[in-house]
């Protein structure tokens, strides 16, 4: 792969990858931390099986923070390029392929933070019982585990 003239192994392109997942990881970490409603931490009692599963709902933050940190002139300029790549191989990577749908969460916003609010008429509405779709993207991941 080709970005901005330089050619990129794949050995760095999984790197490149890595850190960008890492990241984004990271930030679904800090979402799990925030003021979640009781059927969220039913759906996701443990914080580990619910980075594994979402972390792909965070990447679009990552590719904010990483184009912020581009500017920011304490950014050291080995980490600007490998933010600049990873962003370009993103995106390239993504061109061609059916869109991804999938909803991206945003740091510093009322969803991203939570609202106690919110989370009780969240319960009220939805009761107290885990989701289908949380229950199966967490066999689905231990399913997968298993094949690795």
């Amino acid at each position: 792969m080709i970005i901005n003239g330089e050619n990129v192994s794949p050995q760095e392109q999984r790197k490149l990858l890595k850190m960008l997942r890492y990241d984004a990881e990271e930030v679904a970490g800090e979402f799990y931390d925030m003021e979640r409603s009781e059927k969220f931490r039913l759906n996701w009692p443990n914080q580990d099986q619910f980075v594994k599963s979402e972390w792909k709902n965070f990447v679009a933050a990552v590719r904010i923070m990483y184009t912020e940190r581009l500017g920011d002139p304490n950014t050291s300029p080995k980490d600007k390029h490998k933010m600049f790549k990873a962003i370009i191989m993103q995106n390239m990577m993504a061109q061609g392929r059916e869109t991804d749908t999938r909803l991206q969460i945003m740091p510093n916003t009322q969803t991203f933070v939570g609202d106690k609010t919110e989370n009780k008429r969240t319960t009220d509405k939805f009761g107290k019982t885990p989701n289908y779709r949380a229950r199966k993207r967490q066999l689905l991941n231990a399913i997968a585990d298993d094949f690795k």
